[in-house]
């Protein structure tokens, strides 16, 4: 299976957390990689928002009939998702590293993000970061990921970095939570 990386984008409300809930759930979500295929899934926290939705499932149930237990950390701050993310890297298989909600200034070091993105790789760590905004971080996102999901967006000309003129008549008929996924 090959390395994910995916940014998960839309307005405050939009339906990005829930969208990632209903994945560890065990929901299909077009184009993103099979649960089964990992290992280990860790989740960074960010806001707190996604605690709401852990309460519908702790475990999902792997092909190989294993129950899998998924690992959440609160990580109001940058310096913690890093730390998070260096244990991470010690786990060994295929893993998956979701970030809910980061944020512009949750980070500050764009370079340390940029490097933390590109280098997931080389540790078979995939990742899905939620973001309200990708202009924040493009060019470092847009850079390091696969796929875009991209839910009713307010700010139209921060996708332009990525998208054609065309996708971006789509995303504006999208009504709350609705998605296009583009591969990038």
């Amino acid at each position: 299976m090959d390395w994910t990386s995916i940014i998960v984008t839309g307005r405050s409300g939009s339906g990005k957390s829930y969208l990632i809930a209903r994945y560890l759930r065990g929901y299909e979500i077009e184009k993103f990689p099979q649960l089964e295929t990992f290992d280990a899934i860790w989740i960074c926290d960010v806001t707190g928002t996604f605690s709401i939705y852990s309460q519908w499932f702790s475990y999902f149930r792997r092909a190989d009939g294993k129950l899998w237990k998924y690992t959440i950390f609160h990580t109001p701050r940058e310096a913690d998702i890093y730390k998070v993310y260096r244990v991470f890297q010690k786990v060994h298989g295929r893993k998956l590293l979701i970030i809910d909600d980061l944020t512009a200034a949750l980070t500050r070091d764009r370079r340390k993000l940029g490097f933390f993105l590109s280098d997931a790789r080389n540790h078979d760590i995939s990742w899905i970061i939620t973001v309200q905004r990708v202009k924040n971080f493009a060019p470092v996102l847009l850079q390091n990921a696969r796929l875009a999901v991209v839910f009713p967006y307010r700010k139209l000309e921060d996708l332009r970095e990525f998208l054609s003129s065309e996708d971006i008549k789509r995303v504006t008929k999208l009504k709350r939570h609705e998605y296009i996924v583009f591969e990038l």
